[in-house]
């Protein structure tokens, strides 16, 4: 394997393999999980308000995009469970999709009495003053969600931006990996210390630090079933 590296020298290059392999099996501080949504305080009028509005900000926001509205749809991705895609749909569309099972709310009418009546879900949930919503969207792997950015020119406003970085596709957990470690060394590093040390590195920086990325790239050059596309495509089912 050949390193190629531009002309600044990776913070992580004196990282010992020991604090190496323990960072990558351990979370980052700033990559703990942390919910997509938080129910406003208040409430509706009714229990089932609550329950519905609570429900559909875990699945639904809106969001202005380019000046455009669009209401975003997360859906959990087809191969990796713990990662969600999203779907960006126009109001129209929307409201034709989220129609049923109608949410029940209490309404008063003229005289001052108290009745119920049922509502499209979709439409209930768009114009009801705690619904999700979100300024722009952007991409900051590792950062929160929403990602909150002060207007310096108007005191007390706050851009609320969706973040479209999807997680990680695996939680951290303890295990043996001492396979996958042995074959990294022994056949993608031939058994060169100083290179399998650099290479755990940089890895590990990949999961350490996802929105502050290395400025190189690893080269590999071998005979098919070397090894090569075990040693990336195992790595690269983290992300």
């Amino acid at each position: 394997m050949r390193v190629i590296k531009d002309k600044g020298e990776p913070h992580f290059r004196d990282t010992f393999r020991d604090g190496i392999t323990a960072g990558m099996r351990e979370p980052h501080p700033d990559l703990e999980d942390s919910p997509d949504w938080t129910p406003a305080p208040g409430g509706s009028t009714a229990p089932e308000s609550e329950h519905t509005l609570a429900e559909l900000n875990a699945i639904y926001a809106t969001v202005s995009i380019a000046g455009k509205f669009r209401v975003m749809t997360y859906i959990p991705h087809g191969e990796f469970s713990q990662q969600r895609v999203v779907v960006f749909s126009t109001k129209t569309d929307f409201l034709n999709h989220v129609v049923t099972p109608k949410i029940t709310v209490v309404e008063k009418t003229e005289d001052g009495a108290s009745r119920e009546t049922k509502r499209p879900r979709g439409k209930w949930w768009i114009e009801h003053p705690e619904h999700r919503r979100f300024d722009d969207i952007d991409f900051l792997p590792g950062g929160p969600n929403p990602i909150e950015i002060n207007d310096a020119r108007v005191p007390g406003r706050i851009i609320r931006k969706a973040n479209m970085w999807a997680g990680f596709s695996i939680k951290p957990a303890k295990g043996d990996c001492s396979l996958y470690l042995n074959h990294v060394r022994d056949h993608v590093c031939q058994g060169n210390e100083t290179l399998y040390d650099y290479t755990l590195a940089w890895m590990a920086s990949g999961i350490q630090f996802p929105k502050n990325p290395a400025r190189t790239a690893l080269s590999m050059r071998g005979k098919p079933g070397a090894g090569k596309g075990i040693f990336a495509r195992e790595y690269g089912k983290i992300f």
